[in-house]
């Protein structure tokens, strides 16, 4: 985990380099906040072929805290991420 020391949005500076698929494979709700698990989805089409055959395996958990974000996930959904390197400075959490 991550500590962000900007005042800058963050941007992105170059082109993406993994897209991947992931589908939400359990949602609970607990008071004042969600948490939503995603597993990687190796259908192994188009979109998602080359995170699938090279990396089949992996999952995503997000506790969501803000209830804006609340119900944005539906079980069983697949969603496509994608992961694009930027300049946000962070420092390490100790």
């Amino acid at each position: 985990m991550a500590k962000v020391n900007s005042e800058q949005p963050v941007q992105a500076t170059s082109e993406p380099i993994l897209t991947a698929r992931f589908q939400v494979s359990h949602i609970s709700n607990y008071p004042g906040g969600q948490l939503v698990r995603l597993n990687a989805y190796d259908d192994l089409d188009n979109v998602n072929k080359a995170f699938a055959t090279g990396s089949p395996v992996g999952h995503l958990e997000l506790d969501i805290t803000n209830e804006e974000a609340f119900g944005k996930f539906e079980s069983g959904k697949s969603y496509t991420l994608t992961f694009t390197p930027d300049e946000l400075k962070v420092t390490p959490l100790t």
